[in-house]
């Protein structure tokens, strides 16, 4: 993983199109499927968290239960058999939600890639799959940058410089998402890059990049897993975000009216408004969360924890943080929160985990803090997959 960690941060700080060949593969290809699978028992249960998008005859189609994917289908080139619709394609959003084992491997990829930083923007993680002459969307550009890792047949894509066809769209930012349906990308191939990249490999573009992916053989069923990188991004949307939770929870005073001969003492009693604690402590628990959730604000629920083993350590670097708060101490652990006593000893506690060492469990005994405390905390952090048996 520090490897394929290491190839990553090359890509990307070069941030020129290319493909990393590759013989092995980040994990088998019947995982798309069974990624589906999960996908659609959420959908048709409206459970929120991950999305399907599903495309076929020239159209986005109904999250029908006929169309989508079902375990008698055994595989994805089963299911596009049974459906039978022309060009179809299946994406899915948000998949770090749908298998326990897919969040473990984001975030032990990430927490070598981030240990630079962290995009501003967070990140994505989607499902591509399908038999189709080319993508859904036409000639576009993303608002992320993009690296695919191909799970399955041959797939080859299209990349051209951003200033290609910027004057199509006026006004336009080198970190815009867009799209140009109208434009045939056949008449500038030869300004393009071609990307052809085969089951194992990885292909990178940035997000200035304009791209299209396409096939050779229609009938050729393709899987790639994109992982995206949100440059352009600002986390002071979070801020917005808890001023908002905030507000609809009515955890903020009314404001007095303003008037037009008092405008510097409106101006005041707002920005006091915004200082209010209940708005600071949202702020710092959403950015609390989307740090050590690796840049998702998606998450996967918790589960039933196992029994605290002996010796453990972190799953991945950078999933293991906390805040004070009043005679508390706010923890995020992959995204979840829980709050433990402020206490000197649990701070090494956690301190030491989040820097990866190894722990004893009979070497973390205080007489201040009870047994029970320690066990609880562990607890909490095996739920969310934070830490394990070492």
């Amino acid at each position: 993983m520090e490897a394929l960690a290491s190839s990553l941060k090359q890509l990307m700080s070069a941030r020129q199109p290319m493909v990393l060949h590759r013989k092995a593969g980040i994990f088998p290809s019947s995982w798309a499927f069974d990624l589906s699978l999960a996908a659609t028992q959420r959908s048709l249960a409206a459970v929120p968290g991950a999305r399907m998008r599903l495309y076929g005859n020239g159209q986005e189609l109904p999250l029908t239960e006929d169309l989508l994917p079902q375990p008698a289908d055994q595989h994805l080139a089963g299911w596009l058999d049974r459906v039978q619709l022309r060009q179809p394609g299946l994406i899915l959003n948000n998949v770090q939600c749908l298998r326990p084992e897919v969040w473990r491997w984001v975030r032990q990829l990430l927490g070598g890639v981030f240990a630079g930083g962290m995009p501003a923007g967070g990140c994505s993680l989607e499902v591509f799959t399908g038999r189709y002459r080319e993508s859904f969307f036409g000639l576009h550009k993303d608002d992320q940058d993009v690296v695919t890792f191909v799970l399955e047949g041959t797939k080859i894509f299209y990349v051209w410089p951003f200033e290609v066809f910027s004057a199509l769209a006026p006004g336009l930012q080198p970190l815009g998402n867009h799209g140009l349906p109208d434009v045939d990308w056949r008449q500038h191939l030869d300004l393009a890059l071609r990307l052809e990249a085969r089951p194992g490999d990885i292909v990178y573009w940035p997000a200035e990049a304009w791209h299209i992916a396409a096939a050779d053989d229609p009938d050729l069923l393709t899987t790639t897993l994109g992982l995206g990188f949100f440059r352009g991004g600002n986390p002071a949307q979070l801020c917005a975000d808890a001023v908002a939770a905030a507000l609809a929870d009515g955890d903020i005073p009314e404001l007095p009216p303003f008037f037009r001969d008092a405008i510097p003492q409106g101006v005041a009693e707002i920005l006091n408004f915004l200082g209010q604690p209940s708005v600071r402590e949202r702020t710092e628990d959403q950015l609390l969360s989307w740090l050590t959730g690796y840049g998702f604000t998606t998450l996967p629920e918790p589960v039933e924890p196992s029994e605290v083993p002996a010796r453990f350590h972190a799953v991945a670097r950078g999933g293991i943080s906390s805040l004070p708060r009043e005679s508390q101490r706010v923890v995020g652990a992959c995204g979840r929160l829980f709050r433990i006593p402020e206490h000197p000893f649990l701070l090494d506690l956690l301190n030491s985990l989040a820097s990866g060492a190894t722990l004893h469990r009979n070497a973390w005994q205080h007489d201040e803090v009870g047994p029970e405390v320690v066990d609880w905390i562990l607890t909490e952090l095996l739920s969310v997959d934070a830490i394990e048996a070492a």
